[in-house]
């Protein structure tokens, strides 16, 4: 039992550092960019505007860290909103592919999707199973 709390300790120790690391880069650009409109160093319209947009970026990258964490804590409370239902797996594997297709084109890459159309539903969250990855 001790054995187990301690790993379980470590282990909440390790995700707290992670979690910390991967806040701290986007705050720490947010707070670059601000401090440049700020002092006046963005000084054109175009710098202000880039300026502007990566703080934009960068606090909705955090805003889905927030989101995944909220997320992680109400599984871990048992709270968390699962609806289990019958999934067509073809169906919302093409329906991800649908929704890439504008970053693939950009990237030049082609996404197929090859599955036997006669899968058997899976029962899981679709919802959950199609949500883009947020970090």
């Amino acid at each position: 039992m001790i054995v187990r709390t301690q790993a379980s300790q470590k282990s909440q120790r390790e995700f707290v550092a992670n979690v910390s690391h991967e806040l701290k880069t986007p705050l720490t650009s947010v707070q670059g960019f601000a401090q440049a409109i700020l002092d006046g160093t963005a000084d054109t319209e175009q710098t202000r505007q880039q300026a502007a947009q990566v703080i934009f970026n960068e606090s909705g990258r955090m805003h889905r860290m927030v989101l995944d964490l909220l997320d992680l804590a109400r599984l871990d409370a048992g709270t968390a909103d699962i609806t289990m239902s019958p999934v067509n797996v073809p169906a919302l594997l093409n329906a991800i592919r649908e929704k890439f297709i504008p970053q693939s084109q950009k990237a030049g890459v082609v996404v197929s999707v090859d599955v036997a159309a006669n899968l058997p539903a899976l029962i899981a969250d679709g919802d959950r199973l199609a949500q883009e990855p947020r970090l």
